[in-house]
């Protein structure tokens, strides 16, 4: 499973990271792949983008639940060239600081990020809708 993907420009495909591999996927930008993926499980990108902005009332940098054990969001906007695309349920730990904060992956790598604050805003959402999930399919 990987860590996290992003589009990799010079080589046009989107590649997916995992401790020192990166594996290269045919596809012509990240929302493609993830369209892909999302198709694969029932649903499109715009439809688990939209479950997931009813469920949560957000608006802005919307993970998107692929399936129970994969959720990829964005550390930037989706719109940005470099963003990159982390996987929730490969992260271990994060630390924050004032200005940036270090995701930490189960396989020992890690990863910077600007915006500590919003990535922490985005990880508590994903938290409460995992929690959702839980209890709706518990009913």
């Amino acid at each position: 499973m990987s860590n996290y993907i992003y589009y990799d420009y010079a080589s046009s495909q989107v590649c997916k990271v995992e401790e020192d591999t990166i594996e290269y996927v045919k596809a012509s930008n990240v929302p493609s792949y993830l369209d892909h993926l999302c198709l694969q499980n029932g649903s499109s990108l715009e439809g688990r983008k939209k479950s997931f902005q009813y469920l949560m009332n957000q608006k802005k940098f919307i993970p998107i639940s692929i399936h129970s054990k994969l959720i990829y969001f964005p550390i930037k906007s989706s719109s940005a060239p470099d963003c990159i695309w982390v996987n929730y349920f490969s992260i271990e730990s994060v630390k924050f600081t004032k200005k940036i904060c270090t995701i930490h992956f189960y396989d020992h790598t890690y990863l910077e990020c600007a915006h500590p604050k919003r990535i922490e805003n985005i990880l508590y959402s994903i938290r409460q809708y995992l929690y959702l999930q839980a209890s709706y399919s518990s009913d």
